[in-house]
């Protein structure tokens, strides 16, 4: 059977049999046919046709066989055996209002949705109800509303009683904690004191941005400041005045690469390791020994996290090897890859047990340069080793899977001519990207060897202009644009059906003005405090504004001392302050010392905790570090 749009004009049709139908074009589709070539015998009068339509073939019927046969076959309609309305009983004060609901049953018991219901009430000088069973209390009596369906009736008793005249809520004051909640409860109450029973309230707050409030009286702090919370009736309202205190910090850390002090530079991670017992004569002690003593010296500041890198390291150091194609990453600066050393995971639980003997957790860093290797027995050969040495050691507090693809694609023509960037994932690629698809992988692999959810992340560079603007890109990136890594990071967690209090969202947080990071991308200033409380805001925006997720900066700092003119010590009281307000728990300041002495003459570089030296020599960043870490 030809379909319709094959149909020409003039064309005889042969046969006009009706076929088996399933549903029906109307009438005014049917097509005229032409009469023939005047030179043609006159032709009978053609009827005018409908087309009818099955899943197996199209048919051409005559109108006037239209309904015969395009008719669907009917079924007799259920009977109505029941009506329930709900809410029954119900108690109104005057000037109430409550929408009612009416369930039409058919035997036995088959809820029916195609019923028409008409509503009534008996007392329409007590309580009215409109077409579609919204009860208004108008005065102080009972009244009964019915609701009926073919000819079946139902009803709920209305009790109106009298005015709403004050409303109580308690308590009337209330202090708790930024992302924490508190529930306060309302009461309608009548001119002599009693309670109106039905009255539903209505829940507001007067500064949503500080502190929301759901229609159960349930209030949520974003900020830390003070709010009304507000419930109202008609004109009658009452408040609660509610205190959002910031946030004590959790997380009081540093950013440590540990020094051997009095030499132009060292110790490196890996390094630091792999020498633990050995005696070193420019620090007169074992290097175990010299970092147990700047640990020490941390602790004393009121420091209680250090957040630590390892590398995925190369087994020898190739000089000339930091470029494409050979990328080479130097043996101290992490794990060998993709078997780690014995001595390497044997220097990193003396680290862990060293840290946790002074109070202090541990921010492992695992930076991998070849996060495109598929399949990952590579990665979970690297991984699985440094988990055997210390998944389960007490110093433990979060690990971050972090790294590159091991080459990448500079200039976006789709092959790869540069080495990636050893350092936060580029989430910013996207969720379908090659580095969110590592994450996700490790994320998974950890959890099957024991490790807890909450102890596993990635950063996600947070505040930077361009990627917030989700530029396009090229074709490494997923949909081809940009992506704010934060929402990468939580699509990573949703795929993974990780609970939201179990998740970790660790950033990487450097202040700067707005506009320091642009790319191109158009950009109004705003400087680097305001920025950084806006970059909190968006941040619980995408991850829910009411999630009990852990965020904790691993790290933290001053992006650029030069511009705009912004120190490492205002950086870290904006950093503190922003983050107790808004529920962040702390985080690892960017960092303990300078990797070598050479980085002292930079200005770019932001003011470290120690001085380089052979001595126990601090810049004015400590100060501002224990005022602020040793805070109760």
């Amino acid at each position: 059977m030809a379909s319709s749009g094959s149909a020409a004009r003039g064309q005889v049709f042969p046969d006009l049999t009706p076929r088996l139908f399933l549903t029906c074009a109307p009438p005014d589709h049917a097509l005229p046919i032409e009469a023939p070539p005047a030179a043609a015998p006159p032709a009978p009068p053609v009827p005018r046709l409908s087309i009818c339509r099955t899943s197996a073939l199209l048919a051409i019927v005559p109108v006037a066989s239209f309904a015969l046969a395009c008719a669907e076959p009917t079924a007799s309609p259920r009977a109505v055996s029941q009506v329930n309305v709900f809410p029954s009983p119900l108690s109104l004060a005057t000037g109430a209002t409550q929408q009612l609901t009416a369930i039409v049953l058919a035997a036995p018991a088959d809820t029916l949705t195609d019923r028409a219901v008409t509503w009534e009430s008996n007392a329409t000088a007590v309580a009215t109800v409109s077409g579609p069973g919204l009860v208004t209390a108008v005065a102080v009596g009972s009244a009964v509303i019915s609701a009926t369906a073919g000819g079946v009736s139902g009803n709920t008793t209305v009790t109106v009683s009298h005015p709403v005249v004050s409303i109580s809520i308690a308590p009337a004051a209330a202090v708790f904690t930024v992302r924490a909640s508190s529930t306060l409860t309302a009461a309608a109450l009548d001119a002599g004191g009693d309670t109106l029973l039905g009255v539903v309230l209505v829940w507001s707050s007067s500064r949503p941005e500080v502190a929301s409030v759901t229609s159960a009286g349930l209030v949520f702090g974003h900020r830390a400041d003070t709010v009304t919370i507000r419930a109202t009736y008609g004109a009658v309202t009452a408040g609660a005045a509610i205190t959002v205190q910031p946030r004590a910090l959790i997380v009081k850390g540093l950013y440590v690469q540990f020094e051997r002090r009095g030499w132009a530079s060292g110790y490196w991670p890996g390094d630091a390791l792999v020498m633990w017992d050995s005696t070193d004569a420019v620090v007169g002690s074992t290097v175990g020994a010299e970092v147990g003593a700047q640990l020490a010296a941390m602790a004393a500041m009121g420091v209680n996290t250090i957040a630590y890198e390892l590398r995925s390291a190369d087994a020898t150091f190739d000089p000339a090897g930091s470029v494409y194609p050979t990328c080479n990453v130097p043996p101290v600066l992490g794990a060998r890859w993709p078997q780690p050393l014995p001595v390497e995971m044997g220097g990193l639980v003396k680290l862990f047990d060293a840290a946790h003997a002074r109070g202090i957790s541990v921010l492992l860093r695992l930076t991998n340069n070849h996060m495109e290797e598929e399949p990952r027995t590579n990665a979970e050969t690297w991984l699985g080793a440094i988990f055997d040495a210390v998944g389960t050691h007490p110093a433990l507090a979060l690990v971050l899977f972090e790294g590159t693809p091991k080459t990448v694609d500079s200039d976006g023509n789709g092959s790869n001519d540069a080495c990636g960037v050893t350092a936060e994932p580029p989430l910013w690629l996207g969720p379908q990207a090659t580095p969110a698809r590592y994450v996700r992988a490790a994320i998974t692999f950890a959890r099957g060897r024991g490790i807890p959810a909450t102890k596993l992340s990635a950063q996600a560079i947070v505040g930077n202009h361009q990627l917030l603007s989700e530029p396009p890109a090229g074709p490494s990136a997923t949909d081809g644009h940009l992506w704010d890594p934060v929402r990468v990071l939580k699509t990573i967690f949703d795929d993974l059906a990780v609970a939201d209090s179990e998740r970790t969202y660790a950033i990487s947080f450097y202040e700067h003005a707005r506009c320091s990071v642009t790319g191109g991308v158009p950009c109004t200033d705003v400087p680097p405090d305001a920025w950084a409380d806006s970059t909190l805001r968006r941040l619980f925006t995408v991850i829910g504004p009411t999630s009990r997720s852990r965020v904790i900066a691993v790290e933290m700092g001053n992006l650029n001392p030069v511009s705009p003119g912004w120190t490492t010590e205002q950086a870290l009281q904006s950093l503190v302050t922003r983050m107790r307000a808004r529920g962040v728990e702390g985080g690892a300041l960017w960092r303990w010392t300078l990797y070598e002495n050479g980085e002292s003459s930079d200005p770019t570089l932001s003011t470290p905790v120690k001085n380089r030296g052979p001595g126990f020599s601090f810049t004015g960043v400590k100060t501002l570090l224990e005022a602020l870490y040793l805070a109760p």
